[in-house]
Parts: structure tokens; C-alpha cells; sequence
């Protein structure tokens, strides 16, 4: 059996609690949430930023990802 590691978990932890705000505002499930920025380039985002963005107020990730899922095509009204 595989141990993942703390560093996978947190940033796991981080992503899913992002998604779940995200859901809450968008007044979606987590499955569209997921989806949703799974398309318009937000989990990738937060895959890649996740040393700064964990560090920041969520509501400031929060607008990050609209914004970057809207310049990447993305219409959901959040």
C-alpha cells in the first residue's frame, strides 16, 4: 500500500475545500465545481500556485479562479 505523502494530502485538503466554497457560491455541486474549473484552467491554477494561494484569504482564490476560468471561456455567473 502506497503512503501519500503530507505535502499531496494538504494540497488535496486545500483543493477540495477551494472546490467545495467554489460549489457553495456558484450553487452547483461539487461534481460540476470540479468539472467546471477542471475545463476552464482553475484546478490547474491551483495546482500550481497552491504555496501562495493556500497562504491567502479564500475569498481572494476564490476571485482568482473566476477570473481565470472566465478568460479561459468559461460563462458560469458566479
Amino acid at each position: 500500500m502506497a503512503v501519500i505523502s503530507q505535502h499531496i494530502k494538504n494540497v488535496v485538503d486545500y483543493t477540495t475545500f477551494i472546490i467545495d466554497i467554489f460549489a457553495q457560491e456558484s450553487k452547483i455541486s461539487m461534481k460540476e465545481a470540479h468539472n467546471y474549473l477542471r475545463t476552464y484552467g482553475g484546478l490547474s491554477f491551483l495546482r500550481q500556485h497552491y504555496e501562495a494561494e493556500h497562504c491567502e484569504n479564500p475569498e481572494y482564490t476564490l476571485q482568482a479562479l473566476k477570473g481565470i476560468c472566465r478568460r479561459n471561456g468559461g460563462g458560469l455567473a458566479v
